[in-house]
């Protein structure tokens, strides 16, 4: 929604009016979160209606995915069942039901375990908590929209990604199979699939926190359109980024032979490995940031994006080009 209206703004439109048709927009689809019916609040001088907001919002999102959990099944066989005279290919075909098969299990798995579920979401959670913090130290919202805060809006985007992708759903996805990963092994998956889902729900747990994030920041300080779209896509692509690094890692550094979960979830060598790659990749990009920040703050956005989506191609193409003798090589189990 955010990113449809940044696109479709001119970099010179009037602040007054970017504020005004958001407002607008967000009453326009109330229907897909009551939430946006009172967005107009959070441009008020009080800060309890942008707190409301955040809360509400992470309660419906919760609520949604698990209904979407429970009823998935369910909504699967009514749609398989009907095959409406259509021939498909017998290895599309197989493909295609490995992926929502194996997407069902894991989302399953995320919500059967409390602290599976909490490890995956808390690094989701600690920016919008910081953001709320920092936005209590504000007596007026106004005050961040003057045009000297504007010219670095963008920073908003390498603020996110601190601790992002500390604690991701990815860095216990080999760990999360336990004594079971035989079966793994055992029945004919296409481990690219397998690999590819459990990335996905670590983009999809990650990116929730990252775009609530993103749409506080370009709410409260209604940056131009570049800065904003930078804000939206540079915490996206660094999830992405994080989600591939904790799973490689975890396809070799894993621990399938645990008595709790702590174990496997928290004190596992795979997790805190992840917790500081996270750290040091993210402390590189928000220095290198900084630094270039001298030069202009456009230099600074487009070379830290340039490398940030280098980055994610390199590891991307590693983890998929390895994943295959990577899993063929686990035996603990």
């Amino acid at each position: 929604m955010l990113f449809s209206f940044t696109v479709s703004s001119g970099a010179n439109e009037d602040m007054a009016n970017y504020g005004n048709q958001l407002i607008n927009m967000a009453s326009g689809v109330k229907w897909i979160s009551p939430m946006n019916a009172v967005f107009e609040l959070v441009f008020t001088k009080n800060i309890l209606f942008l707190i409301v907001y955040i809360i509400a919002s992470l309660v419906i999102l919760t609520l949604g995915l698990g209904f979407i959990a429970a009823v998935f099944d369910n909504v699967h066989n009514l749609i398989v069942s009907y095959h409406g005279g259509r021939i498909y290919k017998a290895t599309r075909l197989e493909n295609k039901g490995q992926f929502k098969a194996l997407f069902s299990n894991e989302v399953k798995r995320l919500f059967s375990s409390k602290l599976y579920f909490m490890n995956s979401v808390v690094s989701s959670l600690m920016p919008i908590m910081i953001l709320v913090i920092l936005a209590f130290s504000v007596p007026q919202l106004k005050e961040l929209q003057n045009p000297e805060v504007k010219q670095y809006a963008f920073a908003g985007g390498l603020f996110i990604i601190f601790m992002l992708g500390m604690t991701t759903t990815a860095s216990s996805g080999i760990n999360v199979e336990g004594a079971n990963f035989w079966l793994i092994k055992t029945l004919p998956i296409n481990y690219r699939l397998y690999a590819l889902v459990k990335i996905l729900l670590s983009v999809i747990m990650l990116g929730c926190g990252s775009l609530i994030s993103s749409t506080i920041i370009i709410a409260v300080i209604r940056p131009n359109i570049i800065h904003s779209v930078y804000i939206v896509l540079f915490p996206l692509i660094y999830s992405i980024l994080a989600s591939v690094i904790s799973l490689f890692i975890n396809t070799k550094i894993y621990k399938l032979k645990w008595n709790n979960e702590a174990e496997a979830f928290k004190n596992s060598a795979s997790v805190l490995l992840t917790m500081g790659i996270d750290i040091i990749l993210s402390i590189i990009l928000i220095v290198g940031g900084i630094i270039l920040l001298y030069i202009s703050p456009y230099i600074s956005m487009l070379v830290t994006f340039v490398i940030l989506v280098i980055l994610t191609i390199i590891f991307t193409l590693v983890l998929f080009l390895t994943i295959d003798k990577s899993i063929n090589k686990i035996e603990e189990f």
